[in-house]
């Protein structure tokens, strides 16, 4: 008699979709295409070329990788949402605007034609409104995320829209996320993530910002979340900083603040800021010295002065 596939215990059917999943991937396209130049009215269609606009972002190659495999049956569809879902990068549209281009005809005694350009606008958090109003309709599929990273997003309304998001990822255990978090977040948001003790790594990513927009950005308080002794990062396992930034960057006291609570870190990494001193550094490996496996510590410019010379190194 034959067995089929569904006939087997699930961590072998399973391990058999993700095996051919990944092999999809591997061999299936990896970029994004587009065209030189699209035919115009009113003129000669010119000669089409195809071109490459850029890399796909892995969670649409995961996705791309299940196609075939969700159309099979139910089962394996709920299996493919699963893992094409289980890590989401979000990132922020290329401008606040784009110029558009459009050719018109004059109907004057020569006909002629006029460019006219006008600027459209373009919602910067576009993707962040779609991704929540996809979970607020289908809880479901946001419970399937275990890793998601937003890319792109420091202001205020796209911090909202982002703990609006991880309120309903109810099995998150890996976050990257903007540093303004940390000044935009209230401490309801950032209880609610690390209030079920499942995020095992947060990062946090800082960039100097446009002076235009650190004058708009500075009318808005810190909510000063960390400051308050009610977040507990003991569960935390990982934590990363890179970067730095002109605009209320990440400094010692902040990593004071998290080294109250954060004694189970098992990785540290502090990269290129210049904000953030050994002191800082030094409270989160006091906190967590009894199991902190691999520290990195490299800021930004000249090695600062006192504690030990900055570098990465593991912990004995």
């Amino acid at each position: 008699m034959a067995i089929t596939l569904d006939a087997l215990p699930y961590e072998l059917w399973s391990n058999i979709l993700e095996t051919a999943a990944d092999i999809n991937q591997n061999e299936g396209p990896r970029f994004s295409y587009g065209i030189s130049q699209a035919p115009e009215p009113l003129k000669d269609v010119p000669t089409v070329q195809r071109v490459i606009r850029g890399y796909l972002p892995p969670d649409v190659t995961r996705w791309n990788s299940v196609t075939d495999i969700r159309q099979v049956n139910a089962k394996w569809h709920d299996w493919a949402v699963q893992h094409a879902l289980k890590e989401l990068y979000i990132t922020r549209s290329p401008g606040n605007e784009r110029w558009a281009r459009s050719r018109i005809l004059l109907r004057t005694t020569n006909s002629s034609t006029h460019d006219l350009t006008t600027a459209v606008y373009r919602d910067p958090c576009h993707s962040l409104r779609e991704t929540l109003n996809l979970f607020s309709t289908d809880p479901a599929l946001a419970s399937c995320v275990r890793r998601i990273r937003f890319d792109g997003f420091h202001t205020v309304d796209a911090i909202t829209l982002i703990f609006a998001i991880l309120r309903r990822c109810t099995v998150l255990r890996n976050l990257t996320l903007s540093w303004t978090a940390l000044r935009f977040g209230t401490v309801d948001d950032w209880a609610h993530i690390f209030g079920k003790g499942q995020l095992e790594g947060l990062e946090l990513l800082a960039i100097d910002l446009k002076q235009s927009r650190v004058e708009k950005e500075a009318m808005t308080l810190d909510k000063q979340a960390l400051t308050l002794q009610v977040l507990s990062f003991s569960k935390l396992r990982k934590l990363k900083i890179r970067g730095q930034s002109n605009y209320l960057p990440i400094v010692d006291d902040d990593l004071k603040a998290i080294a109250r609570t954060a004694t189970n870190l098992e990785e540290i990494q502090i990269t290129g800021t210049c904000t953030i001193s050994t002191g800082g550094v030094r409270a989160l490996e006091f906190a967590s010295q009894g199991t902190l496996e691999f520290l990195d510590f490299s800021p930004a410019g000249l090695p600062l002065s006192g504690g030990p010379p900055s570098g990465s190194y593991d912990i004995v």
